[in-house]
């Protein structure tokens, strides 16, 4: 646990901080190397009248680069939450799940009844416990599965439909049992569309395309005060590089420092579904 959250910091440290201020530095330097070279000059008018123009018009981009991030980051922050909300759910209904076989364990007294039954609920905690570790490895990594894990579900459904109730409260709680069951399809028919819904390339681009758009006028600010054109400069790069890398981070939800945890499931496999 120790050595997974040293590497967590770690992570962060390198991607979120140590990374942009590399890419930073190297904007930095590229920028004092044009504007030192004037390579720009004579592409640049001095007509004060063609500073406004330019002034309302990077004006306009920077409103539309601040919309456009502000709205991504919102949408992306909602689909992770609901994501995330998702795997918990399903976790919790497999807890109930566990609780429900944990009754049907030790319900009637017919000894050779009950025998019958243990062998069927062992065998759904196996498969349960099998869905589960499946899970850890593909679904909160974003991977395909190579066994469709719905198709283990099929088989615990098809167990449970073989546990002979013995009185009206087992036919309450395999009734309860098959609903579990059933929710953990809808928890999955709904998760495959939030996972489909990552952060299109195409916005990304564009985005990259803005913030390059943003630092433009810099190159011409250059000859005002050239130490708090550097400072501005770099700044205002550390922040865009910051912004693309946490959308970039938050849209990949399977990988990075946002990331689903997997403790809740690696607990019911501890504890309620050992195999």
């Amino acid at each position: 646990m120790i050595n997974r959250k040293i590497l967590e910091i770690g992570y962060v440290v390198l991607i979120r901080v140590l990374l942009p201020l590399l890419l930073t530095f190297l904007a930095v330097k590229f920028f004092i190397y044009v504007t030192q070279q004037d390579i720009l000059s004579k592409y640049l008018s001095t007509n004060d009248r063609d500073y406004e123009i330019w002034g309302i018009f990077y004006s306009l981009i920077a409103t539309l680069y601040a919309i456009c991030v502000a709205f991504l980051l919102v949408k992306e922050m909602q689909d992770f939450s609901e994501l995330k909300t998702s795997f918990k759910k399903e976790a919790f209904v497999l807890k109930s799940i566990s609780m429900y076989l944990y009754y049907l364990e030790d319900d009637i007294k017919n000894e050779e009844w009950q025998a019958r039954r243990n062998k069927i609920i062992k065998n759904i905690r196996l498969e349960l416990s099998s869905y589960i570790k499946r899970l850890i490895v593909f679904d909160l990594k974003g991977k395909p599965s190579k066994e469709d894990l719905e198709s283990i579900l099929w088989k615990c459904i098809k167990e449970v439909s073989e546990i002979e109730p013995y009185d009206k409260n087992d036919h309450i709680a395999l009734g309860k049992l098959m609903e579990k069951f059933e929710d953990l399809f809808m928890l999955r028919a709904t998760r495959a569309g939030w996972i489909d819904n990552g952060l299109s390339p195409y916005l990304l681009f564009f985005l990259l395309v803005l913030s390059l758009v943003i630092l433009f006028p810099f190159f011409t600010f250059f000859s005002i005060d050239p130490t708090i054109t550097i400072i501005a400069f770099g700044t205002l790069v550390f922040f865009l590089l910051f912004l693309l890398g946490t959308l970039l981070d938050v849209g990949n939800p399977f990988s990075g420092h946002w990331k689903i945890p997997d403790e809740a499931y690696k607990k019911l496999l501890k504890i309620e579904f050992k195999s």
